[in-house]
């Protein structure tokens, strides 16, 4: 524990503020030379950082930065001789009849025209409520979450052969009420994953509001609250700002009202890319899959159908506190994060299990890199494309760097569309595969409010989420990590029209060895 000094200046003093918002500290308890990292920071939370500095400083912060000076007192120093940029943020636009689409947001509706009765893309979340509930109250908090966020009240259409996206400057909501209809011997939690599926339909694109809860009543004082909504309008962060909100609105308290919109980000974005940092980014992914781009080639259990099936299961497990321990000492010994180093020991295992030294695997990023849009609800995220090179050869500690260095620099090139770059690259369409790569990593360094009840809205009544059968898989594998205080809660997502449960189970072991063996 480094001992606390106080900040020396204005500069240090204004950086001091800006962790105490994102590290959700108080000021009073951050020296100047205090690790942004040892007191709860990540990369995504680096992405933050940078946006803050960006906005205060009027200096672009390349993330390898606050990895170079994770200290107050040094990225003062850094940012003293740094030279200033023109500050740039997102503007509102006037009122139009419709709004360009943003890259994400056109897959998403090709996907949709393709299968308009697929659910492959929803997001839901399912939470029980245990205690009084004032129904009244909670339908005006979701319809007032309705009112503030304008991707609820977004529909998409075509207009000259071209998607837009139209604003509706009131849409009215409705909570569902639902019947939970238990037949003889049947468990209850089978009887009310029943129910939450049936509740779980096709959205039409074409109306508002692309964004349903249901309310089904299990016993006295005791509901189960559905939300469900198209990722066309949503993504991960959302659903922590919607279940924030949702709190805050339930107990009738006043939110700030938001900078921007949706809209005007899908705007900004347009004008970004006709920019040199848009072409700049672009130069970067197209370097980077420059030469025959690697298609992976795991031991499948089966062959792989004609057609991409969404079928999936999922298995399970925690990394214990003595093999975290292990994962955050080899971090630390690489100067790498827990994110970036669990990410470089999946690729040495789909490297042992494909045979192959030249891997992609896709990353999500949060897309959230400018301050104005932390607390709007809409699809801001992106897919990152990470080509690493596990060769056997390689001593772990340099390939972990590795890995470090490369997502480090995509992260800092997270704004170029992965849906552009797959068009760019001219990758062949194959419809029995995902473009560019077909698995996932995941590491989740927030609370899920999915996997948490930490926020429940008032202090009479908790809420905690309803465990759900797994029944779909967009990749042929996911690997997701939540990091808990002690212990890594883990899941392997898959494809059960490729791999067999046993098979999984095996991975899921090897990898946890690969762990065990460079600990040693």
């Amino acid at each position: 524990q480094k001992r606390y000094v106080a900040p020396a200046d204005e500069n240090e003093e204004a950086l001091v503020q800006i962790w105490a918002e994102i590290l959700k500290l108080p000021a009073e308890n951050i020296g100047v030379e205090s690790s942004f990292f040892e007191m709860g920071g990540h990369s995504l939370k680096a992405t933050v950082l940078a946006a803050h500095i960006y906005r205060r400083f009027h200096v672009r912060l390349p993330l390898i930065e606050i990895f170079n000076n994770p200290t107050i007192r040094s990225l003062a120093a850094f940012i003293h001789q740094a030279e200033e940029n023109e500050f740039h943020g997102i503007q509102r636009v006037e009122e139009r009849p419709w709004y360009p689409l943003t890259s994400a947001q056109r897959r998403q509706y090709i996907l949709w025209q393709m299968n308009t009765g697929s659910l492959a893309y929803h997001i839901s979340g399912v939470y029980r409520i245990r205690g009084p509930l004032d129904v009244e109250r909670l339908e005006e908090a979701l319809q007032r979450l309705v009112d503030r966020h304008e991707a609820f009240r977004t529909s998409f259409s075509m207009v000259n052969d071209e998607p837009v996206q139209t604003i509706h400057p009131e849409v009215p909501f409705t909570l569902e009420k639902l019947v939970m209809m238990q037949q003889e011997g049947e468990p209850e939690l089978e009887c009310l994953q029943r129910a939450v599926r049936s509740f779980i339909r096709p959205f039409d694109l074409a109306c508002a509001p692309l964004f349903r809860a249901g309310l089904l009543p299990v016993g006295r004082n005791d509901h189960l609250l559905v939300l469900d909504m198209h990722h066309i309008v949503s993504d991960g962060s959302s659903m922590m700002v919607i279940y924030r909100e949702f709190a805050a609105l339930y107990q009738e308290m006043e939110l700030p009202p938001l900078p921007v919109t949706y809209k005007d980000y899908a705007c900004w974005l347009k004008e970004w890319e006709k920019s040199d940092g848009y072409r700049s980014q672009e130069m970067f992914w197209l370097s980077g899959f420059g030469g025959e781009i690697p298609v992976l080639e795991l031991p499948y259990d089966f062959p792989r159908p004609a057609v991409h099936r969404f079928g999936g299961d999922m298995i399970s497990f925690r990394i214990d506190s003595v093999l975290s321990d292990d994962c955050r000492r080899l971090a630390a010994a690489a100067d790498s994060t827990l994110a970036m180093t669990l990410l470089a020991f999946f690729t040495m295992l789909l490297g042992k299990l494909s045979g192959q030294d030249d891997v992609v695997v896709g990353q999500g990023v949060a897309g959230r890199r400018h301050v104005e849009i932390q607390n709007v609800v809409g699809m801001f995220v992106n897919s990152l494309a990470l080509r690493n090179f596990p060769r056997p050869q390689t001593p772990v500690l340099d390939y972990l760097r590795d890995v470090r260095q490369r997502t480090l620099a995509a992260i800092d090139n997270q704004d170029y569309p992965l849906e552009t770059l797959i068009e760019k690259l001219g990758v062949r369409r194959d419809t029995s595969r995902n473009p560019l790569f077909d698995v996932m990593f995941v590491m989740q360094n927030f609370l899920d409010p999915q996997r948490s009840a930490d926020q429940a809205p008032t202090a009479e009544f908790e809420i905690r989420p309803l465990e759900r059968k797994h029944r779909s898989a967009k990749f042929d594998l996911t690997f997701t990590v939540f990091e808990g205080e002690a212990e890594f809660i883990c899941s392997l997502e898959y494809s059960t029209a490729l791999f067999r449960r046993e098979t999984i189970e095996r991975w899921r072991d090897s990898f946890l060895n690969l762990i065990r063996q460079a600990a040693l």
